[in-house]
């Protein structure tokens, strides 16, 4: 999204998927083809959901941001997945109060920004979480989840050339077993 309008709109909540990515519809305006849209919420990272701490922050945004609620987005950018990333705030009048914030308040996401215009409150919540031990806090050490995605990505890159190995390891197998079939009927080199 380039230059996105970042003027508040209000959406309803119809899902939330996990710690820092909900489902919601806009209201008025909204193309009838795209009535739905994933946001992610902008300056923070969640737990992934098979991640320790994932279900725990799902639950967590579950419960200060219930599905069929309403809510206001301020759109920030987008993602390489095509999703919004924005602010999400239950009042109109009162864009500092968000539900990102409150995650971090909560003990349940990072702070994932380096510059921005609510990154000394989002870091001041991360740090207020941490002091208090709430959320993620609560264990001694928890994995952040830009580190997951990555150990993730790296074990799916060593299954997949282990499976690659053993298939061609099959195929020369099988190559091998035609050949001596083909010599031992007797056919002619």
């Amino acid at each position: 999204m380039t230059g996105p309008d970042q003027s508040p709109r209000q959406v309803d909540i119809l899902r939330i998927i996990d710690g820092d990515t909900v489902l919601v519809r806009r209201r008025g305006g909204m193309l009838r083809s795209h009535p739905e849209e994933r946001i992610r919420l902008w300056g923070i990272d969640a737990p992934e959901a098979a991640q320790q701490g994932g279900p725990e922050a799902t639950a967590y945004l579950n419960c200060i941001m219930r599905q069929g609620s309403t809510a206001w987005l301020t759109p920030m950018s987008s993602d390489q997945y095509r999703r919004t990333v924005g602010v999400l705030h239950q009042r109109r009048d009162d864009p500092a109060d968000s539900y990102n914030r409150r995650m971090l308040q909560g003990g349940h996401a990072w702070c994932y920004m380096l510059s921005g215009p609510h990154r000394a409150r989002y870091r001041q919540a991360e740090d207020e979480a941490r002091a208090a031990r709430r959320g993620l806090w609560k264990r001694r050490q928890s994995q952040e989840p830009s580190h997951y995605r990555r150990q993730q990505r790296r074990r799916a890159g060593r299954t997949g050339r282990i499976r690659l190995y053993l298939a061609l390891g099959a195929l020369a197998a099988a190559l091998i077993a035609a050949g001596y079939l083909y010599l031992s009927a007797g056919f002619p080199p």
